[in-house]
């Protein structure tokens, strides 16, 4: 439930167009007529890594879905309407995914999908959103943050089961900062980090 409702973050809806052809993104759309998934998933496809692809059903069905599960050996639970999910895979398992019969189209979850249209350039602190809740694994998140942190010459530290969070230097690049954190293969979102103001009843003093 809870990746669910992250995956509405990523896409205000990610919805397929007319002919299944068109993915709305939050930062854009994508028109898989024009892409050759071929050509778009070998461009990330040089090594081993896992990575986040998106995969598009011809229709949405338990049958199709289990058989993706059972490639990537886990509940295909990332849902973003319509019949599109997004998957953590590596080189071999997207390419079996993408032979299924249940699949229309697959792409890569590319760096520019990630980061929010909206985010500021002198924003001091990132919301990093991942794919998976890194509290499955005890060392995931802190491989996950010493990546960032090692990569974009940041302070990344784990705030809850999806969600990192980044401190941009005063001398950083708050936009580059934040394409570089897209560059990690399980980041899903990028965004600034606001504080959240809690207002005091009346006559409560802090």
């Amino acid at each position: 439930m809870a990746t669910n409702l992250l995956l509405l973050l990523v896409a205000s809806t990610l919805r397929l167009g007319e002919g299944g052809s068109v993915i709305h993104l939050r930062t854009g759309k994508i028109n898989t007529d024009e892409i050759d998934p071929i050509q778009e998933m070998e461009v990330g496809l040089q090594d081993e890594h896992s990575r986040l692809y998106l995969v598009n059903f011809k229709e949405t069905t338990e049958e199709g879905k289990g058989a993706v599960s059972g490639i990537l050996h886990e509940h295909l639970e990332e849902y973003i309407p319509d019949n599109t999910f997004v998957v953590f895979a590596d080189h071999s398992q997207i390419f079996k995914i993408k032979a299924l019969p249940h699949v229309a189209w697959v792409g890569e979850f590319k760096r520019e999908y990630k980061v929010s249209p909206m985010l500021k350039k002198d924003a001091s602190k990132l919301n990093v959103i991942l794919a998976h809740d890194t509290h499955r694994d005890s060392t995931a998140a802190h491989k996950v943050a010493k990546r960032m942190s090692d990569r974009c010459d940041v302070h990344a530290k784990s705030a809850t089961a999806n969600l990192m969070v980044v401190d941009v230097k005063v001398s950083q690049d708050t936009l580059k900062v934040a394409s570089c954190c897209a560059e990690i293969e399980e980041v899903l979102w990028v965004e600034e980090r606001v504080a959240m103001k809690f207002h005091m009843p009346h006559g409560v003093k802090r």
